[in-house]
């Protein structure tokens, strides 16, 4: 992938400092930076293939993701909302 990217001078002078003491391209440099630091996917990845898992005694699907907390307890209330009322 191109880019331009705007930098104040003296973070654009640091990189390049970096990039002649290790004897590498600028664009080497900052790449390194970029995938060392590069956020997390909060994206499921495709499949071809959808994988289960029995977790007590009940299948699930395996996302290879952690579900974030604050939906498990979305999910749970609604549930105990919906169970309140059918009761």
């Amino acid at each position: 992938m191109t880019m331009t990217i705007d930098l104040p001078a003296e973070v654009e002078r640091a990189y390049q400092d970096e990039a002649k003491a290790r004897g590498v391209s600028l664009e080497a440099v900052v790449s390194r930076v970029l995938v060392s630091n590069r956020p997390e996917s909060r994206l499921v990845p495709v499949s071809s293939e959808i994988h289960f898992v029995e977790e007590h005694g009940v299948k699930v699907l395996d996302s290879g993701y952690p579900i974030e907390a604050r939906i498990v307890d979305e999910t749970i209330e609604a549930l105990r909302r919906e169970l309140g009322t059918l009761r």
